[in-house]
């Protein structure tokens, strides 16, 4: 009887369990798309303009968005961040409504109107966030937000679209193999984005031109009074250094650093890359009026020293190995001629 008892109380417990433990929901990357990919407006003061953004759900389910207007800045690398807007800049794009359901494979238009004041200055930098709402699926919920950023130039006298070069270089002057890394530090000096875009020119000994790397080819922006770096990378050569790809994807060690390994590119076997290269940065920019130029020249040596040392090391191992064939050669000539001899 006990041991009915135990057992009944047993399996009410466990059935009590599992049907009030919590069900923890789990998070899902939000999946939409948004079109056009950016704005970049320009309007006069007192103008208002008129747009639309379109946003469509891509999996199976709608997903409630909610709109927000942030500002674009700038990090250390000059790269894009989203912010916080501190002033009332923000509230000069409105939107018929700022919460929205996306539409599963289909698109929904969100129209928005900004209302530029007489007072406003040369250049605004927005972002047109869509965050998820808590409205989802069974046991999922989806996380992120996805954003549009818009470019709004004010035309008024004293916009200014300037830019200078801050460093051009690469990470090692002597490098033992490609690829070489460029950085070319660009500021915005003036009170309007700066949109620069241009190539690094390769030249080797006797100034013959070998290599051309392309330089911010989408035109990103640098926001004025901010440094943005661009890196840049050239491995047109025989031996270059190359990561090591496991499904699809780089290896890394303990520390987080890729792992590489050396690639004969037998087809660039003419593209042998030793001595010393200049490399001249040439980009170009529209201040309004014409194209301006921003230029810069470094210098870097390519030193395969371990195949170097490995090619001195065979060649001296062959010099020493025929002076002792020919001295070997030499004292049997002689023994034979002293034999005749006798």
């Amino acid at each position: 009887m006990r041991k009915k008892l135990y057992l009944f109380f047993s399996s009410f417990f466990l059935l009590f369990l599992f049907t009030t433990l919590p069900t923890f929901a789990q998070n899902v990357p939000l999946n939409i798309t948004l079109s056009p990919t950016y704005f970049d407006l320009t309007a006069n003061p007192g103008d208002t303009i008129s747009n639309i953004i379109r946003v469509r759900a891509n999996g199976t389910s709608a997903i409630p968005l909610h709109i927000v207007v942030k500002k674009l800045g700038a990090d250390q690398n000059g790269n894009l961040t989203i912010q916080d807007i501190t002033d009332d800049s923000a509230n000069w794009i409105t939107f018929p409504k700022t919460q929205i359901t996306a539409i599963a494979q289909d698109w929904t238009e969100v129209p928005f109107t900004i209302k530029i004041p007489k007072t406003a200055g040369f250049g605004y930098y927005y972002a047109i966030s869509f965050v998820a709402g808590s409205n989802q699926t069974a046991n999922a919920k989806v996380a992120g937000a996805g954003a549009v950023p818009v470019l709004l130039t004010v035309n008024r006298p004293g916009a200014a679209v300037n830019g200078q070069l801050v460093r051009f270089s690469t990470d090692h002057y002597i490098n033992e193999y490609l690829p070489i890394n460029f950085t070319s530090v660009i500021k915005s000096t003036g009170n309007i984005e700066l949109k620069p875009h241009g190539d690094i020119f390769i030249r080797g000994i006797g100034e013959s031109e070998i290599g051309t790397i392309d330089v911010n080819l989408s035109q990103g922006i640098i926001i004025p009074g901010t440094n943005r770096t661009f890196n840049s990378s050239w491995d047109d050569g025989f031996v270059v250094r190359e990561p090591v790809i496991e499904d699809g994807r780089p290896l890394t060690d303990a520390r987080g650093n890729t792992i590489t390994h050396l690639v004969f590119h037998w087809d660039k076997l003419t593209s042998i890359r030793i001595g010393k290269y200049t490399a001249n940065l040439i980009m170009v920019y529209d201040n309004g009026q014409k194209d301006v130029l921003i230029e810069g020249t470094t210098t870097f040596w390519v030193l395969p020293y371990k195949i170097i040392g490995g090619a001195i090391i065979l060649i001296v191992a062959l010099i020493l190995l025929i002076r002792f064939l020919l001295k070997w050669y030499v004292k049997k000539e002689i023994k034979k001629t002293s034999r005749r001899r006798h």
